[in-house]
């Protein structure tokens, strides 16, 4: 598990877990769904000015290597979704040191 420093944004936080997922994708050299509620940001993503360009820049990479297909999708919330304080808690746990 990635620990995130406790001056971590909640942007930053969800980039460090939409570029987990990438990554992960491209690991298991599988396509996949990334879903996140974090409109902002999958929306630094494809600004010209991002936040976090450091991550920007190796969410970028990891898109432009990828063999296989990262479809990234913005959801209003977990509502609806099974096990969504499971999620939400592992994304706490990253601020966990």
């Amino acid at each position: 598990m990635h620990c995130l420093p406790e001056w971590a944004s909640t942007t930053r936080c969800e980039l460090q877990d939409i570029l987990g997922a990438i990554n992960y994708f491209l690991d298991e050299e599988r396509s996949g769904l990334v879903i996140s509620d974090s409109r902002s940001g999958l929306e630094s993503i494809t600004s010209p000015r991002p936040v976090c360009q450091d991550l920007m820049r190796q969410i970028h990479h990891c898109l432009i290597r990828a063999k296989t297909n990262a479809l990234l999708i913005w959801t209003p919330s977990h509502i609806g979704f099974h096990k969504r304080n499971y999620v939400d808690n592992l994304s706490l746990m990253t601020l966990q040191p």
